[in-house]
């Protein structure tokens, strides 16, 4: 990894509701690494789905590498980070002719899910990959000029589907690496 990363969590409720996305914070905040700012969608918000558009773009500016890290929420970002997105993203910033603020960034989508990884295929029940889910995100990478870096896709251990404590264990570590670059 290089330079300094912005990993962002766009969980709109991170202490009551996440169980993944929680733990992966706790996680991230108690390694404690040094060029890692973590950045809480939910609490950056100035009212309700508001945002200070300028305070959120001198963060982006000022990291080297993006993470945006999220649940998948019926098959994309949760309401509040795409949110987040419409308006930081902006037209003259991140696109357009002078948009280029975060040309030749890296980043990285980290993505829990509730379901296996077995429903994510043409013959699983959503009848499509989890690639062709990120579509939209990938083009807009593309279209920001950032440097688009393999997800890391998580699946399973929800409320709904319980796992052993090793499978957690290994989804944090899966976490980890992809934090750091591994």
């Amino acid at each position: 990894m290089t330079g300094k990363t912005l990993a962002i969590f766009g969980h709109p409720d991170l202490e009551s509701t996440s169980v993944v996305n929680k733990k992966w914070l706790e996680t991230l905040t108690a390694e404690g690494l040094d060029n890692v700012t973590v950045h809480k969608i939910a609490k950056a918000q100035t009212k309700a789905f508001s945002f200070d558009v300028k305070a959120e773009q001198d963060l982006l500016v000022a990291h080297d590498r993006i993470l945006f890290i999220f649940p998948l929420f019926w098959y994309g970002l949760p309401a509040l980070f795409k949110k987040w997105m419409d308006d930081v993203l902006a037209y003259g910033f991140a696109y357009g002719s002078s948009g280029n603020a975060l040309k030749d960034k890296e980043f990285r989508m980290i993505i829990s899910t509730g379901g296996p990884a077995s429903a994510y295929s043409k013959e699983g029940p959503y009848s499509c990959t989890i690639e062709e889910l990120l579509l939209p995100l990938k083009a807009m990478a593309t279209m920001t000029g950032m440097k688009y870096e393999e997800s890391a896709i998580i699946h399973g251990c929800s409320p709904f589907i319980p796992c052993s404590d090793e499978d957690k264990e290994k989804r944090v570590t899966t976490f980890m690496d992809a934090v750091k670059g591994v």
